[in-house]
């Protein structure tokens, strides 16, 4: 006996198929996941309690993305995927989200458009830095990285040539 069901289908299409060939379709090779968490970010307050903290956590995800994108021929075709979780749904999601496209532009572009990068996220979801204090916040983290990491490469660099 074979089961069967109505696939994700636009309605009034009657798309069947089988329990197997279902599970046929997901099976996928296992994907490795890693787990951060911000941990200096109290509940009370609407945005980290350190850019340090946010700066570094952003470095750390990205330098695990490219160490698995060389092992992982999957991830390396799809950049690798970023899960963000906050427990209301948006507001810290929104900051690390619009803090980490930021040090991407800085990095790639050697410049930030913050407004255009919330403004962008914005367009998925409307709540997403949604106060002053959080977009404050973005501006925060940019010039935190900018003072600390990016003249630590410049250093790094510059004794590189010498």
């Amino acid at each position: 006996m074979t089961a069967s069901f109505s696939r994700f289908a636009s309605p009034g299409t009657e798309e069947l198929s089988t329990l197997t060939n279902l599970l046929n379709t997901i099976r996928q090779p296992p994907r490795r996941v890693r787990l951060f968490q911000l941990q200096c970010w109290s509940n009370t307050n609407k945005v980290p309690d350190s850019t340090y903290a946010l700066v570094h956590l952003i470095n750390e995800v990205d330098i695990w993305r490219e160490d698995i994108s060389k092992i992982d021929a999957d991830v390396s075709k799809s950049g690798g995927r970023v899960v963000v979780v906050s427990n209301d749904g948006y507001t810290r999601c929104g900051i690390y989200c619009a803090a980490a496209a930021c040090l991407e532009q800085v990095r790639h572009r050697k410049e930030v458009d913050v407004f255009q990068a919330v403004k962008t996220l914005r367009k998925s979801r409307t709540e997403l830095v949604a106060s002053p204090t959080e977009y404050k916040n973005c501006y925060d983290v940019v010039l935190h990285y900018v003072l600390h990491y990016c003249s630590q490469r410049q250093t790094r660099n510059d004794a590189m040539l010498e």
